[in-house]
C-alpha cells in the first residue's frame, strides 16, 4: 500500500491472504475447550484515514471448522465468500453445518462504519440443525444431542442486541448441562 500524509485520502492499503491458518487464534480461545482449524483467504482494500478507515473486499474460509469440547459441538464453515462493502460485512445465505450436516443459514449484515457502535441486522434460520452431538466427557459443559428448527432475528447495536425468534426442539433432542462450579455445596 501507500501512505501520503498530504493527501485528503491519506492511505490506501491492499491486503490479501491465501491460506492464513485460523489456528493462530487458538491461544486467545480456551485452548483445551475451543479450537479453530482451517484457513482464511481473502483480499481487502483499506482506504480513508486512521480515524475512519474504509474497508472493501471479501474473505473466504477454507476447510474451516470450529470445535467446542465444552459444548460437544463441531461446526463447519463453507467456502462461500463473505463480502465487505463500505465497512459492512454482508452475509448472503451463508451456511454453517452441524453434526447432521443440516445448515444454519445466515442472511444480513454487520455494519462497522462506526467502530464504537457496531450494528447487527441478521436473520438465522435452520431446519433440523444439530449443533451438539457428543457423549459425556470429562469437563464437558453440555453433552447429548440437540436438534432444532430455528428462525431468529439478531438486530441492533452490540451493547443493546435484540434476539427474537423461535427455536423448536425436535425428536432426538436430549441434552445435559453440567454446572462446573457452584457456590452451593451438598
Amino acid at each position: 500500500g501507500r501512505l501520503d500524509k498530504q493527501a485528503e485520502d491519506r492511505g490506501r492499503l491492499n491486503w490479501s491472504t491465501d491460506g492464513w491458518p485460523l489456528a493462530i487464534a487458538n491461544p486467545v480461545l480456551h485452548s483445551e475447550r475451543e479450537q479453530l482449524q482451517g484457513f482464511l483467504n481473502g483480499k481487502m482494500g483499506i482506504t480513508g484515514s486512521t480515524d475512519a478507515p474504509l474497508l472493501n473486499g471479501d474473505i473466504q474460509m477454507e476447510e474451516a471448522v470450529a470445535n467446542s469440547k465444552a459444548m460437544g459441538a463441531t461446526l463447519k464453515f463453507p467456502q462461500s465468500q463473505i463480502r465487505v462493502e463500505q465497512n459492512v460485512l454482508q452475509f448472503d445465505n451463508y451456511k454453517i453445518t452441524g453434526a447432521n450436516k443440516n445448515p444454519l443459514h445466515i442472511d444480513g449484515n454487520i455494519d462497522f462504519k462506526k467502530l464504537d457502535k457496531i450494528v447487527t441486522d441478521l436473520r438465522l434460520y435452520a431446519s433440523a440443525f444439530q449443533p451438539v452431538k457428543s457423549a459425556r466427557r470429562t469437563k464437558a459443559t453440555v453433552y447429548g444431542s440437540f436438534i432444532a428448527d430455528m428462525d431468529m432475528a439478531v438486530n441492533g447495536p452490540r451493547d443493546a442486541l435484540k434476539i427474537r425468534g423461535n427455536v423448536g426442539l425436535l425428536t432426538g433432542t436430549e441434552v445435559t448441562y453440567v454446572m462446573q462450579d457452584s457456590p452451593f455445596a451438598l
